[in-house]
């Protein structure tokens, strides 16, 4: 609906075939993943156990009641362990019985599993269960102390002055403590991806409207609901979403004192991320490079919460839906959290990489708001009323500037000095005056997933990811390094997208369920993380895993294949990425990737073409090939070893290289240096069977073409054979072999196997690999011969090409002028024409107009007129088509009987040879053939006169 000047749309507005062209992907369900299997045995196991002993099921139980947490008395514990009576407890025990057993079992049978699998389900679930605990004692246990040391504040005699602030600390503390255990025990077991909910996520949040309330959703209005992740940038505040053709406007979020509150920090050097519980102690350095930040406000950590709703403005009417498409609030890239507790490291290959499974990472997500002068993670966030949720950023100051920076008294109308001042607005949804106060945090979103942890080696020499100097620069999301000399951020985001793309490509799933990222190592490495984009997990890391090896050439493959300059929609970039577009550079990982793939997949045929090179498949190319003959400059070698196209290389064209080859030449005309041909045999049209009259026909235009362009000394022609060079070197010759110095380089070989095999290119843009190619083609042209123009003489065959850009065919011309330059006033005009035959796929009204002017004047009344043609999905039918035609050629031959119009149908069009020819008959003996390349469509008449519209040739044969 919406086209936009961004990246994306422009990709694909420039190349619309990439959008419409191409196979989707069949929608398909693993129903023999076994970790997805385990998912929906375990909740099996647990509905039987909740509902035999209480008649419950998990939606109906809160964390506080599986873990019997101490509700009414958060403190009394420093560090709480569920008592035996717990649900919690009694699951892990009846985990262990025959009965918990014997279900597993029933299960596995039924989706076709082994059976002695029961006990790897019943650990994974008891395993699962327990790191669950730990993790919800953990949230709830940081708390409790909290609370403890409050309480035993509120009796310390020192602290009497303050007991009223201590009282009100309690109350939050006890207020987030009752958060935790009003956790839904489905939701928290599913995000640990303990329950199945691939495909059906459950971590959804709403927008909620004045038409989205319950009551009115149950009567049919809309009801808007997003997954979180999704959420965060398109319900978020300030948002614009249009449905039912109108839009709204979010406006804050729902409850916001009802909401967990957490905190994070990022490295603005190096990327590493910390997440905590409170946001008491700055972080003085960073843990991982050491690197310390350059403010307090860069030491201090981010407030953020987890939405449960948003919600937009219940007084305003939506409006309509405008003309442009409402921008959308970007999100920060994705951190992890930890790896998460069941980790396995595969065997090490060849000590390049290690490779470590994981199940139940744990990432994060924020949307860091738009509210302050500062990007990514310095940005303040957010300016939300505690009391009704409305986001009050609009009716902030801007912050403080540059300017005021480390003045005195700078801070004091800053946004943070402001925290506790009253802005008066109005409550969202019930439109009354608001009198709460508002706080600055960051909308975060935590979620769960398998992921792939890939360390590389120190010997395969990784670019750093930081450095000890380097000046510091926004990249547009968080403050990182990005003027180091070693361009460390782009190497690593740019491996990261090129294995995410290569391993979609391998096992077969959409680029969308796979995402990734970096993490920053001491060592100035990092761990290259890729997670499945799918809730909870699919199994994907580990199968990506296992076939690792492809997955690093595949990655090669794309990234050397590409002709962009560093990154496009073919290679790097996604719509998801798009904001690390300008710091993606696929040259960076194919130098990186060339030696590793060499050395885990050796493949003795790229080897003996050249170093450094790749297989692209034949489509690829041929789109490429025109771009590629257009930049071609000195030192350029082409070796061919005919001039027709056996292989489809130009798309069926049958004339592939005259066309391709004469962009080179006019290319190589600026440089004042020629074009140099290798060719194996000379064009011979008498080789070509009559069956062949088309290629016949263009075999004598390329032997006219090739005589005028090295008479003009844009090419010089060499004719290799057995005879002409050692048998040694013909083995050494590829098919096909095209190299051009640009300032990318590049060297092209058509392989073409006896082996039934189907033909593929080799490619090398390496300096090394375009230099042992072009040292190939030198010793070739050495040991051939130069072909002189004479020898491509043809005297009963005369080529005329045409070119409006030229002095000579620019202009317009009289019809007497146009059959001179044509060159078939001779034909016409030299003896009586006793009959005339033209055949045109294609001929229409217009060029039938042009025909029957160019032999006006030329024919008797006795001349016979034959016109062939044939009809197609725009003309009406072939009787339509015959009748308009019969009518504009009896202007030529008024005698019906001499005058022949023959339409066949759609069906016969390949019946009628591809050329446009033009028979002419005379009656002293002499027979002429005219080929026109493109039929009459080249001219136009305009005011009783001609000109040239697009370049071509016409041939003339006696």
């Amino acid at each position: 609906m919406y086209g936009q000047r961004r990246p994306h749309d422009r990709f694909y507005f420039e190349q619309p075939k990439e959008l419409i062209a191409g196979s989707n992907q069949i929608p398909k369900l693993d129903s023999g993943n076994f970790q997805i299997q385990q998912r929906h045995i375990h909740a099996e196991l647990l509905a039987a156990f909740l509902r035999k002993n209480w008649n419950l099921s998990a939606e109906e139980i809160k964390i506080a009641e599986f873990l019997d947490l101490p509700l009414e008395n958060p403190a009394s514990s420093e560090n709480f362990t569920p008592p035996a009576e717990a649900k919690i407890c009694k699951l892990q025990q009846w985990l262990n019985s025959n009965e918990a057993a014997d279900l597993a079992t029933q299960w596995l049978t039924r989706l076709g599993s082994s059976e002695s699998q029961a006990a790897i389900v019943l650990k994974g679930f008891k395993d699962g269960i327990e790191d669950f605990q730990q993790q919800q004692l953990q949230d709830w246990n940081s708390l409790a102390e909290d609370m403890l040391e409050l309480r035993n504040r509120m009796i310390d005699p020192s602290e009497t002055k303050n007991l009223e602030k201590i009282a009100r600390f309690i109350a939050g503390t006890k207020r987030e403590l009752d958060k935790v255990g009003s956790r839904r025990l489905h939701d928290e077991l599913a995000q640990a991806s303990i329950l199945p909910i691939y495909g059906f996520p459950i971590d959804v949040v709403r927008l909620l409207t004045g038409e989205s309330n319950e009551y009115n959703s149950a009567q049919g209005k809309h009801r808007l609901e997003r997954d979180r992740r999704l959420a965060l940038g398109e319900y978020a505040p300030d948002q614009e979403i249009i449905v039912d053709d109108r839009m709204y406007k979010s406006v804050g979020i729902l409850k916001p004192t009802e909401l967990e509150q957490k905190f994070y920090w990022v490295c603005q050097n190096c990327n590493h991320f910390l997440d905590a519980n409170t946001g008491d102690e700055p972080v003085e350095s960073c843990p991982v490079c050491g690197d310390e930040p350059s403010s307090s406000a860069a030491k201090r950590k981010k407030l953020y919460k987890v939405p449960k709703a948003f919600t937009t403005d219940w007084e305003k009417l939506p409006e309509v839906t405008p003309y442009i498409k409402p921008q959308r609030q970007p999100v920060s890239q994705i951190f992890l959290i930890n790896d998460g507790d069941l980790s396995e490291t595969l065997p090490p290959q060849l000590g390049l990489y290690t490779l470590t499974v994981s199940k139940g990472g744990n990432f994060f997500l924020a949307n860091q708001g738009s509210y302050g002068k500062d990007k990514g993670f310095d940005r303040k966030g957010f300016a939300i009323c505690t009391t009704c949720g409305r986001d009050l950023s609009d009716l902030l100051p801007k912050g403080e500037t540059k300017k005021s920076r480390g003045k005195k008294g700078a801070n004091k109308n800053s946004a943070t000095s402001q925290q506790s001042s009253q802005i008066p607005h109005t409550h969202p949804r019930t439109g009354k005056p608001c009198s709460g106060r508002y706080t600055l945090m960051h909308l975060g979103h935590e979620f769960c997933s398998d992921l792939l942890k890939i360390v590389f080696d120190s010997k395969t020499e990784p670019t750093p990811l930081f450095g000890e100097d380097g000046e510091r620069e926004d990249d547009g999301e968080v403050f990182t390094n990005t003027k180091n000399r070693n361009r460390g951020l782009e190497f690593w985001r740019s491996l990261t997208y090129a294995l995410l793309a290569a391993a979609a490509q391998v096992i077969d799933v959409p680029r969308t369920e796979l995402d990734g990222l970096f993490t920053p190592r001491s060592d100035k490495r990092a761990n290259i993380i890729i997670y499945d984009n799918v809730p909870g997990g699919a199994g994907y890391s580990r199968r990506i895993a296992e076939r690792f090896d492809e997955v690093l050439k595949t990655a090669l493959k794309i990234v050397s294949s590409c002709n962009c300059a560093t990154s496009c929609y073919d290679c790097l970039q996604t719509y998801s990425n798009q904001l690390f577009h300008n710091q993606l550079d696929r040259h960076l990982v194919a130098g990186f990737l060339r030696p590793i793939v060499e050395q885990v997949s050796p493949d003795e045929e790229l080897q003996k073409f050249a170093p450094n090179s790749n297989r692209i498949n034949l489509s690829f190319i041929a789109d490429n090939l025109p771009a590629i003959c257009r930049k071609a400059a000195p030192d350029t070698l082409i070796y061919l070893p005919r001039l027709t196209d056996e292989f489809g290389l130009n798309k069926g064209s049958n004339l592939p290289w005259l066309n391709l080859l004469t962009d080179a030449v006019y290319s190589m005309r600026l440089t004042n240096q020629p074009l140099e041909l290798i060719v194996s045999n000379l064009p011979d049209p008498n080789e070509v069977s009559d069956a062949s009259l088309d290629q016949r026909n263009h075999l004598k235009v390329w032997r006219k073409r090739l005589q005028q362009l090295i008479d003009q000394s844009l090419v010089k022609l060499y004719q290799a054979s057995a005879e002409h060079f050692p048998e040694h070197l013909q083995k050494d010759v590829p098919t096909l072999c095209f190299n051009s110095n640009q300032n990318n380089r590049i060297a092209l070989s058509l392989q073409h196997f006896s082996n039934n095999k189907s033909a593929i290119w080799f490619q090398t843009r390496s300096p090394e690999g375009v230099k042992k190619v072009f040292s190939r083609l030198e010793k070739l042209r050495q040991e051939a011969r130069l072909v002189q123009a004479s020898e491509l003489e043809d005297p009963n065959t005369t080529v005329i090409f045409l070119n409006p850009s030229e002095k000579e065919w620019n202009g317009y011309f009289t019809l007497s002028e146009l059959r001179k330059k044509l060159g078939i006033e001779n034909a016409l005009l030299g003896s009586q024409v006793t009959k005339v035959v033209y055949c045109d796929r294609y001929l229409r009204e217009q060029g039938s107009e042009i025909l029957v002017d160019l032999l006006q004047g030329c024919l008797n009344s006795q001349c016979q007129v034959e016109i062939v043609s044939a009809e197609d999905k725009e003309t009406k039918n072939a009787s339509y088509l015959k009748k308009k035609l019969t009518q504009l050629f009896t202007k030529l031959q008024p005698n019906q009987k001499y005058l022949s119009v023959e339409i066949k149908s759609s069906k016969q069009i390949y019946d009628i040879p591809h050329g446009r020819v033009l028979k002419i008959y005379r009656k002293d003996g002499l027979y002429y053939k005219v080929i026109f390349d493109i039929g009459m469509t080249f001219l136009a008449r305009e005011c009783g006169q001609y000109r040239v519209k697009f370049p071509t040739y016409v041939v003339i044969g006696e």
